[in-house]
């Protein structure tokens, strides 16, 4: 399970060199390589994402999804819950966020075996998984698996924007050299600010942590409990 830092690193994007957490044991490292990469222009994204669409446990070796399109068999993919604390969340402290031990942030690469289409699509992995993933709030990220890596100045590689199901997560390997004289980033791709909502009559405070109705305070920014974002979840409480 992943500490606190490393999913708020995932979430901002990440660059893989090889892990302990995988599906099966660490045949993955840098990558199988053999495509050499060049960025053509600004704000490329590299990885294709898709949101788990049922529970998957641990020991199983098939993801279903709610699209395949972007996978295909021999595929390196992240396995990564980006939400799904719900009730376990307490509104009267607006600051700790205990994630150890829990679901949120539990993360693998695995290989594809194949992918199947039809009524269900899914993911057939080459070995089982190792931890257990939420539907919904789980998403599997295909990983490109390069040789080297050239990021020209004035280019850069981008993570997609989070929409509440996938995004937020940028990830390569690269077994050579990767050289980086523009941008990696993944600023602002991560979970979504709370926007703007007028209120009916002026505020000068907000004293409330939870708040149900428009003018009760500001709407919350986006967290680790996929329930509280929205015009309906204001003040200034955990997310």
């Amino acid at each position: 399970m992943m500490k606190p830092a490393l999913l708020k690193a995932l979430v901002a994007g990440v660059v893989l060199a090889g892990t302990a957490v995988l599906a099966t044991p660490d045949l993955f490292f840098l990558g199988s390589g053999g495509v050499h990469y060049t960025a053509r222009g600004p704000d490329t994204v590299i990885n294709d994402y898709a949101q788990v669409t049922k529970p998957v446990a641990a020991g199983t070796s098939r993801i279903p999804l709610l699209s395949t399109r972007g996978f295909s068999g021999g595929d390196l993919v992240l396995v990564v819950q980006m939400q799904g604390m719900g009730s376990t969340l307490e509104g009267n402290d607006p600051v700790l966020i205990e994630l150890s031990g829990g679901p949120v942030g539990a993360w693998e690469l695995a290989r594809v075996e194949s992918v199947r289409a039809g009524t269900e699509e899914a993911l057939e992995l080459a070995a089982p998984l190792v931890h257990a993933y939420a539907e919904g709030v789980t998403q599997v990220v295909r990983v490109p698996e390069y040789e080297d890596v050239v990021i020209p100045r004035g280019t850069g590689l981008v993570a997609r924007d989070w929409d509440g199901s996938t995004g937020g997560v940028l990830a390569f390997v690269a077994r050579g050299r990767v050289t980086n004289d523009g941008v990696i980033d993944a600023s602002g791709k991560g979970f979504r600010g709370g926007l703007f909502a007028p209120a009916g009559f002026a505020m000068t405070g907000c004293t409330d942590l939870e708040a149900s109705s428009a003018g009760s305070g500001a709407w919350k920014g986006e967290g680790v409990d996929p329930l509280r974002y929205g015009d309906l979840d204001l003040g200034w409480g955990l997310p």
